[in-house]
């Protein structure tokens, strides 16, 4: 009994440092490998996701920290709101004009100060959370001893803030945010073309590898899909820290399709293998080397 109790101890540690090893993970492995895919991930979840997580969370206007003006939290807000902003427009090609972009940044800015004049502070993030329009947003709860250990990213904090989302989900979600573009990029990818005496035959091959490439990327798609689900049920239906499923339903969406962009802005200047953390694109090689091995043997 004691060593069933040790496991599930040691599953409970891992499940509740989860985002840490994942990080942890991501940059010993992109380190040791000069992956360059998974160096540019953990820049992500090094500098997107905290601003992220402070403009889902952080309330009150851009320029107020407990009711007085905060210089740092002005350029906090402003450095975050400007680098979100930028992954978004700058991974849809630049499609955006100026005043759309200057509306996204005035709309939350705005808004924050008029809710606080009317005695109700509100995240950024609230102002393009249609859900939250409707039922509003929840109480920013605090919770204390063994449920705020739990809550916390750094076992064994003091305190906590039940989050909408917290930074645990915000994690989880930029990194399958951008790992389901990246999916999405090997999907996309097109079938080489054979040209030459034996083209027909030699094209065939070529369409069975493709077939088997998107074989495996769909599995991986259909398995990260049901982790992801199962991750986040667990969270929110056995830990005290996040705030309501469908208030943070819109934030947590932003921040999925944050991580994306992510790796559309990588994979838009320098093309798909540096970007591919999957390992696919590592198998996929000339047709007529994968038809012609060129093999070396002892003498």
């Amino acid at each position: 009994m004691e060593y069933v109790n040790d496991i599930r101890s040691t599953a409970s540690d891992i499940f509740l440092t989860l985002p840490l090893l994942l990080v942890g993970f991501i940059f010993f492995m992109g380190a040791m490998t000069s992956n360059v895919g998974l160096l540019y991930l953990f820049a992500g979840h090094l500098l997107a996701v905290p601003a992220l997580s402070f403009l889902a969370n952080d309330r009150g206007p851009m320029w107020f920290d407990g009711g007085k003006f905060s210089g740092t939290k002005l350029v906090k807000w402003l450095l975050s709101a400007l680098g979100v902003l930028y992954v978004l427009i700058k991974s849809l090609n630049g499609s955006m004009n100026n005043f759309w972009t200057f509306l996204l940044i005035v709309i939350p800015g705005v808004g924050q100060f008029v809710t606080h004049q009317q005695g109700k502070d509100e995240a950024a993030l609230h102002f393009f959370n249609p859900i939250g329009w409707i039922v509003g947003s929840p109480p920013q709860a605090s919770v204390s001893g063994h449920a705020a250990a739990t809550c916390a990213m750094v076992p064994g904090a003091e305190s906590a803030d039940a989050a909408n989302p917290t930074n645990w989900m915000a994690h989880l979600t930029f990194f399958f945010g951008f790992l389901m573009a990246n999916a999405s990029a090997i999907m996309r990818e097109p079938a080489p073309i054979v040209s030459g005496k034996n083209s027909e035959a030699d094209q065939d091959k070529v369409d069975t590898r493709v077939s088997n490439r998107l074989l495996i990327v769909n599995s991986i798609i259909l398995i990260s899909s049901l982790v992801f689900i199962s991750l986040a049920a667990l969270r929110y239906m056995k830990t005290p820290c996040e705030g309501s499923f469908l208030y943070s339903l819109f934030p947590l969406t932003i921040i999925g399709l944050t991580g994306a962009a992510w790796f559309q802005l990588f994979y838009a200047g320098c093309g798909l293998r540096p970007t591919d953390i999957l390992g696919v694109v590592q198998g996929m090689v000339s047709p007529k080397m994968a038809d012609n091995p060129i093999i070396c043997v002892g003498s």
